[in-house]
């Protein structure tokens, strides 16, 4: 899945995928794609359907994800839904992103 590509992608050494709940910081580390054959409605993709112990689920075309690791400072419930804003996507195109022998080069 595209989606585990890019969170896996973005993980350590690297700070993590982003994304938000509640207008809150979701910062995704490791994360598993799980198949269903199940149709869900794309309305549905990003509501998280399940939160047990350390572990978040979040529908998605296809099936769901499992969050495995993540950093939240908040609470997640059932229903809530992780959603990143258009303009954060267009932000992050539009940004030259410099990498120097000290690591990533500030504006």
């Amino acid at each position: 899945s595209f989606i585990i590509r890019f969170i896996n992608a973005f993980s350590d050494p690297y700070a993590g995928a982003r994304t938000y709940i509640n207008k809150k910081l979701l910062i995704l580390k490791s994360a598993k794609f799980v198949s269903s054959k199940e149709h869900t409605h794309p309305f549905k993709y990003g509501i998280i359907f399940r939160h047990l112990e350390s572990k978040i689920y979040i529908l998605c075309n296809g099936g769901y994800i499992i969050l495995n690791e993540y950093i939240f400072d908040n609470t997640i419930t059932p229903g809530d839904r992780a959603y990143t804003p258009n303009s954060h996507i267009e932000k992050s195109f539009a940004k030259r992103v410099i990498y120097t022998p000290k690591g990533l080069k500030d504006d």
